[in-house]
């Protein structure tokens, strides 16, 4: 009774399955990466859908972004130190800016094609 009242969803469901439905059931949640069975059920009963999320690509994500901030910080400093902007320096920023808009939509885009 008192790790019940611990607990931030204190209300407990139940429900059977067959043999069949619980090697489906398993086999979803493992490729969607959970382990935890309340954790799947609640998603999909909740949301009607357990999306996973490719840490991999968002951590290359992470990378390009990281590269092209140094590269934006460099002429940053560059213009900080000759009190002003040549134009290709402008046009390069432009083009930094425009590669890290480019990968995020990228990303989002094929984030969102493997949920579905």
């Amino acid at each position: 009774m008192e790790q019940e009242a611990k607990r931030s969803r204190p209300i407990m469901k139940r429900f059977f399955v067959d043999e069949q439905e619980e090697r489906f059931i398993k086999q979803k949640m493992d490729e969607v990466g959970i382990v935890n069975f309340s954790q799947f059920a609640r998603e999909m009963l909740i949301f009607g859908e357990v999306k996973k999320i490719d840490f991999d690509k968002l951590k290359q994500l992470r990378l390009e972004m990281n590269r092209i901030g140094v590269n934006v910080n460099q002429i940053a400093k560059r213009v900080n130190e000759n009190g002003e902007a040549d134009s290709e320096e402008v046009i390069e920023c432009l083009a930094l800016l425009n590669e890290l808009k480019e990968l995020t939509n990228t990303l989002i885009k094929s984030q969102l094609k493997e949920g579905t």
